[in-house]
């Protein structure tokens, strides 16, 4: 099979009809965990869910870039990604205590 580009339409597709349903399914589920605000685990956990949102968030955000076009967006995405990686590296340095 020949790998290849797959249009913006198709990428919109797939985004909308099959990864965005999965992300906001595995968010609501990780939002749901009920923990006491004093457990050991309540930071982490905290973090790993914004990092979840975020990278939920910036996946909706190229889906309507790749509809619409619009700059302010584009630097949604960036901002999104921005805060994922934050959160994934605050994650990592509590890990590495």
């Amino acid at each position: 099979k020949k790998l290849g580009k797959m249009s913006d339409a198709a990428a919109l597709k797939e985004l909308r009809s099959r990864i965005l349903p999965q992300l906001n399914e595995a968010v609501t589920r990780l939002a749901s965990v009920e923990l006491d605000a004093d457990a050991p685990v309540r930071k982490d956990y905290d973090i790993l869910l914004s990092y979840a949102i975020a990278q939920r968030d910036m996946i909706i955000a190229v889906a309507d870039y790749l509809e619409d076009s619009n700059p302010a967006r584009e630097r949604k995405v960036a901002e999104l990604r921005a805060q994922a990686a934050q959160a994934f590296k605050q994650y990592q340095q509590r890990q590495a205590k």
